[in-house]
């Protein structure tokens, strides 16, 4: 139970679920300071950062997460894998959607409006900048399909 209480993976998707939940609210007018101050807290000990505008599934799992960023307004299926110094996030004011059960390894980078589909996998130092369907194997910069 120690370990789970000291890892800085679960007080960043912790933090973020009690922040995106004040920014759900805001039509109400509540939390608008308080999602602020958690993602912060949520930045300093989670060493992530987890946008509360993000849309991110269930279960998310994050291995190693020092450096991960989802930015504001990102799209994340249920079931997915990030790794550590990942980045989604805007380009020319467009977000990414990374789909169900997709694994994006250390290092990889997926930005813009693109859709990535389910089961997809992404390797390590990718640049993802185009959609893919599901079940693809990313790699590279430019990233390309690499399964059949």
């Amino acid at each position: 139970m120690d370990k789970l209480i000291l890892t800085p993976q679960l007080h960043a998707i912790l933090t973020y679920r009690i922040a995106r939940l004040f920014f759900l609210g805001k039509e109400a007018g509540c939390g608008m300071g308080q999602k602020d101050i958690l993602s912060n807290i949520g930045r300093m000990t989670g060493l992530s950062e987890l946008y509360y505008s993000a849309e991110i599934g269930l279960a998310l799992k994050i291995n190693h997460g020092i450096g991960l960023v989802v930015g504001a307004r990102c799209h994340i299926g249920n079931n997915c894998l990030l790794h550590q110094n990942v980045t989604l996030g805007d380009k020319n004011g467009g977000r990414p959607c990374l789909g169900d059960n997709s694994v994006v390894y250390a290092g990889a980078s997926i930005l813009g409006n693109i859709q990535i589909g389910k089961n997809t996998v992404i390797g390590a130092n990718s640049v993802v900048l185009h959609s893919f369907p599901d079940d693809a194997v990313l790699v590279g910069a430019p990233a390309k399909n690499i399964k059949g």
